[in-house]
């Protein structure tokens, strides 16, 4: 049996059809997507005991999408984190941005891509969804055409890939937003295990936003360390991690490198 996909409608926003896309392989695994945002909605894959259980947060309809405010499985784009002052400077000329953090522009505020519906095309074991950004769309200069494709095979593996042109110069950095809890939500992700393949990290500001410098990583590395054990967690309130970490390279190694391997007791590895 080869990897299927399926289409079915969804909603409507603004006018446009909104879909969910769901593929499936041989074993039963299946991710599902939305056009809107391009954006992840489950992976359900097997535990070790060959239980199928979805690993990322997802909303059950389009309407959580829609009144999200956390980017849940989205495309983030044209830039993803965030640009302080909202503005910055390219080829001499200033470019000024949507502020929607402080005196910051986080995922393209208020012209970020999560909030776009994509123009998607289903083929076997994927979907491709296209988008057309206009010169000066929140700010960006060069009208910009991106494509991301979801593949999913029958080792359990979700591949997403972007291609992006652009008819000036410009800035872009893509990514996907999908919060994982491999324990299929039974638990808090506390005890998933963390290996990054990673020494140093971009010094940040109070803010968030880098400063520039490159820097050791030191107490923020993670050698199959626990969450819970580089978090801080009170009765009220829980600070995660929001850092730059610089990937470790070989000299003149370019292409796909390792990078992370998450792990808990009761699923298994995700890398």
């Amino acid at each position: 049996m080869a990897v299927n996909t399926t289409t079915r409608l969804w909603g409507q926003h603004n006018g446009h059809n909104v879909y969910l896309f769901k593929i499936e392989n041989e074993s039963g695994a299946y991710v599902e997507l939305t056009n809107y945002g391009a954006a992840i909605v489950s992976v359900v894959v097997p535990d070790r005991l060959q239980h199928f259980e979805n690993v990322v947060v997802g909303f059950p309809d389009l309407n959580g999408y829609l009144t999200d405010s956390c980017y849940i499985g989205s495309t983030i784009g044209r830039y993803a984190n965030r640009i302080s002052r909202v503005k910055f400077q390219l080829e001499g000329e200033t470019f000024h941005l949507d502020a929607n953090e402080g005196k910051n522009s986080n995922h393209a505020g208020k012209s970020g891509f999560n909030y776009r519906v994509f123009t998607a095309e289903a083929f076997d074991n994927g979907v491709m969804m296209t988008l057309t950004s206009p010169d000066g769309d929140g700010g960006y200069p060069g009208k910009l055409e991106l494509m991301v494709i979801y593949t999913w095979s029958n080792d359990n593996e979700l591949l997403i890939n972007y291609k992006a042109t652009t008819d000036k110069a410009t800035i872009a950095n893509f990514t996907n937003h999908a919060y994982f809890n491999l324990s299929a939500f039974k638990s808090k992700i506390y005890n998933h295990k963390l290996t990054l393949l990673s020494d140093s990290i971009v010094d940040l500001h109070e803010d968030y936003t880098p400063s520039g410098a490159i820097i050791p990583a030191g107490q923020k590395a993670f050698n199959n360390n626990k969450l819970g054990d580089k978090f801080n967690i009170d009765e009220n309130h829980v600070e995660g991690l929001n850092l730059f970490y610089i990937i470790n390279r070989g000299a003149g190694e370019n292409g796909l490198i390792y990078a992370a391997l998450l792990t808990d007791e009761s699923i298994g590895p995700c890398s």
